[in-house]
């Protein structure tokens, strides 16, 4: 939360956590169900990181989330549900190998991929 109020303050919207709240909860949730499942069935390939101190959504929901996208899980330490904010330099490490592979996946013809 402190994250939150520090880059809405940044951005100029004070009311960002509300902000967010309120847009999250305007989503559907039947929009969402099927959505792992059509993820991995995609072929697109997915990161799942995760900050190990997540109050919102706990480690055993983004362990069986992995299960469903058929991924690894990485965790880190010390961080909690605004991962992007609280490690930003470590979450940058951990994407760039994987938009590498994903970037060598995109076709021997140097065209990017359908998922691209």
């Amino acid at each position: 939360e402190r994250c939150l109020d520090a880059v809405g303050g940044a951005l100029g919207r004070p009311d960002l956590p509300t902000w967010m709240q309120r847009t999250a909860a305007g989503i559907p949730i039947r929009r969402t169900l099927g959505l792992p499942r059509r993820l991995r069935a995609s072929g697109v390939p997915v990161a799942l990181l995760w900050g190990a101190d997540d109050r919102h959504y706990p480690v055993a929901f983004a362990r069986a989330l992995g299960r469903t996208l058929g991924t690894d899980l990485r965790l880190f330490p010390g961080s909690g549900h605004a991962l992007p904010f609280e490690q930003p330099g470590p979450l940058v490490q951990a994407l760039v190998p994987f938009w590498r592979q994903a970037g060598d996946r995109s076709g021997a013809d140097g065209q990017r991929g359908e998922h691209c």
